[in-house]
């Protein structure tokens, strides 16, 4: 692999682990909106109409939308998952059935450490090609495009700014959510040639910021 090639390389691996970064923090942001759902829906006593969550709504809504439009940005000076597929499509021959090895040698045991990374790599390529196939890279690329194109839309014409005609679209949250899985399950797809750490989730786990719900917001004072 020529320079040229380890500098794109290392600046895929920086990329890679912003938008893993980018990824979680959406994914955090719907547990805990669905959480907070959760909550509401089980306790009469707040399950009553309030602005507040019409409120957490729209900004959750917003915040989500918001962060799949920048995912599937392909501007020259955004950091955003589509961007980077495109750019590995566009560069097969950096990601090599080798450069996945190597990311993935055992000292213990090399010889067979190659031959498992090697049947590892080949879910990416088919038999005679030694890097990674473009028409796999192509195909995530059209789902994520045309699972989030919605959420594009709502954005483009009801946050970023309002259309010429000032049509009110339905935020397309159900969709945004379907969108979160399929990142996920595509970031974690490409994972291994970046980094070697074993990665089988980005879902955040635990709920111990619930204890706020647990003790009284509003404190009554005494009067003195």
């Amino acid at each position: 692999m020529n320079k040229a090639h380890d500098d794109t390389y290392r600046k895929w691996q920086e990329w890679y682990t912003e938008i893993e970064k980018q990824i979680m923090n959406l994914l955090i942001s719907r547990q805990i909106y669905e959480d907070i759902v959760k909550i509401v829906r089980n306790n009469s006593d707040v399950n009553k109409k309030n602005i507040l969550y019409t409120w957490l709504t729209d900004i959750y809504s917003s915040y989500l939308l918001n962060g799949i439009r920048r995912s599937l940005d392909t501007n020259s000076k955004s950091i955003s998952f589509v961007r980077m597929l495109n750019e590995m499509a566009e560069n097969p021959n950096i990601l090599t059935r080798d450069k996945y090895i190597s990311l993935h040698y055992d000292h213990a045991d090399p010889k067979g450490s190659n031959v498992i990374q090697s049947q590892n790599f080949s879910q990416f390529s088919t038999e005679s090609s030694d890097t990674i196939e473009t028409k796999l890279l192509k195909n995530d690329i059209t789902k994520l495009k045309k699972k989030g194109k919605n959420a594009k839309k709502y954005v483009d014409k009801n946050i970023a700014h309002l259309d010429e005609k000032h049509r009110r679209y339905l935020a397309p949250t159900s969709q945004a959510s379907e969108y979160l899985d399929l990142i996920e399950e595509i970031y974690l797809k490409y994972h291994p040639f970046f980094n070697k750490r074993a990665l089988t989730s980005l879902e955040p786990g635990g709920n111990t910021w619930q204890y706020l719900f647990r003790v009284p917001w509003i404190k009554e004072h005494a009067d003195n």
